[in-house]
């Protein structure tokens, strides 16, 4: 198979795109560890890790898409995966599915630990408000009408304290 080398390096590349993934969910998992904590300082050095993390999971989709496009054109099969595959003996074959369904998973778990923080976030900010509101009604305002106007109180700036 002519392949070969590419094929070897597209497996290395689904596998390490995979890694950096679950490192990304562990991190995310982190971070809302820390906010929970109310430990902020903590958490500004936590987010450019995952930053980094995060255009390194880029840089390794670019180069393996690049990488899988070359490999479906000399095999005939542009941007067919399930034609790629059966070009495969049945070694290789399972080996890339393994990788994609390792690869969906992670992403899975990631798109979980983050929609667990964001409902994590919303909630703590709706509480923090509606208490807002109750103790200083005179900082609220009916915000915009249905015609588009604005409706905004004119109470001073306030700041709140969070290290309770």
């Amino acid at each position: 198979m002519k392949n070969v080398a590419s094929i070897q390096t597209f497996m290395i590349l689904l596998a390490r795109q995979t890694e950096l993934i679950n490192l990304l969910e562990q991190r995310q998992r982190e971070l809302q560890g820390l906010v929970e904590e109310r430990k902020w300082e903590a958490m500004e050095q936590l987010v450019p890790t995952m930053t980094a993390l995060s255009e390194s999971v880029s840089r390794v989709e670019e180069e393996r898409d690049s990488l899988f496009q070359e490999i479906a054109l000399s095999l005939g099969h542009p941007g067919d995966l399930a034609g790629i595959l059966s070009a495969l003996p049945p070694d290789v074959r399972a080996g890339i599915s393994r990788g994609y369904r390792d690869l969906k998973i992670a992403v899975l778990r990631l798109q979980s630990a983050t929609a667990v923080f964001d409902s994590y976030m919303r909630s703590n900010l709706a509480t923090g408000r509606s208490i807002l509101r109750e103790l200083f009604p005179e900082h609220t305002s009916g915000g915009y009408a249905r015609d588009g106007q604005g409706r905004f109180s004119s109470a001073p700036a306030m700041m709140v304290d969070q290290q309770l």
